[in-house]
């Protein structure tokens, strides 16, 4: 078992339902944030920024499952390597379409929308019995 949403990509592993669902929360979840710390104005907009993010990490999360089982949600180290690696891309393509934003308010909006959503996917990986 793999993980990535980085972390999404263990679900579409798992079942691809349960893949799409979970990286849609993660778009709309991360888009919110997004909106309340005004780092993005527009919802319409913060939402086109996580689904980029999101794809980003997405496939990175792919390749790095697919290559070694050491990113597996059984192993705690992997894991968190995973939510490192989600956070360097996805703050990379926040800078990236927010050029006039600080970065340190991009690193801030970065680490809170991935640590939802990372808590997210540990709840449903532990509740459904994944890991």
């Amino acid at each position: 078992m793999y993980l990535l949403d980085g972390v999404g990509a263990i679900f579409f592993v798992l079942a691809f339902g349960l893949g799409l669902v979970f990286l849609l929360i993660a778009i709309f979840v991360e888009a919110w944030v997004m909106t309340k710390f005004k780092y993005v104005a527009e919802y319409r907009r913060a939402t086109v920024v996580s689904l980029t993010a999101n794809l980003v990490s997405l496939a990175a999360g792919f390749i790095f499952i697919t290559s070694t089982e050491f990113f597996s949600e059984n192993n705690a180290l992997g894991f968190g390597l995973l939510f490192g690696i989600t956070l360097l891309l996805e703050c990379l393509v926040l800078h990236l379409m927010n050029k006039g934003k600080p970065l340190k308010d991009t690193i801030l909006v970065t680490v809170v929308m991935n640590a939802v959503t990372y808590a997210i996917a540990f709840l449903v990986i532990k509740v459904f019995s994944f890991g």
